[in-house]
């Protein structure tokens, strides 16, 4: 029998370890599978944001309660539900410092070797230009990070 779903929500055609019909209703079903997809998906986004590093206000997040400013160019992303290990890949964005400048470009980096914990990151961002030697520490408006686990 095929899986149905009516327009009231009722689910047919689904066999759950054999225990009896009503027993498991979509409420708990799709509880299940939201649940299960947080905790158990491996390769997914477990948490991102994108946020104003003049500022630290978040411009729009998933499992990020806040950025906390430790210095220019210096954050902490603290995550609303912690990540089930610290072994995780943070990939990161930040826009060009200034805007028309072809040799400028954001940097987005981990603090150190112990910047990656089970409640939060720590990150750096840095202004580079081919022009010059040295990366300068710099808030830019627009950073984002994504973390995959």
């Amino acid at each position: 029998m095929p899986i149905a779903i009516n327009g009231s929500g009722t689910v047919t055609g689904v066999s759950v370890g054999g225990l009896p019909d009503g027993i498991v209703d979509t409420d708990m079903l799709a509880a299940s599978a939201v649940t299960d997809a947080k905790t158990n998906l491996t390769g997914a986004i477990k948490a991102w944001v994108n946020f104003n590093g003049t500022n630290s206000n978040l411009n729009g997040s998933g499992n990020v309660t806040s950025v906390t400013d430790n210095g220019v160019g210096d954050f902490s992303v603290n995550f609303t539900n912690n990540i089930e290990s610290a072994d995780y890949c943070v990939t990161g964005w930040a826009d060009n410092w200034e805007t028309t400048n072809a040799d400028s470009y954001g940097l987005v980096a981990g603090h150190s070797n112990t910047c990656l914990a089970t409640d939060g990151c720590r990150i750096v961002t840095r202004r580079m230009r081919f022009d010059s030697a040295t990366p300068v520490a710099k808030d830019f408006p627009h950073t984002c990070i994504g973390v995959i686990h």
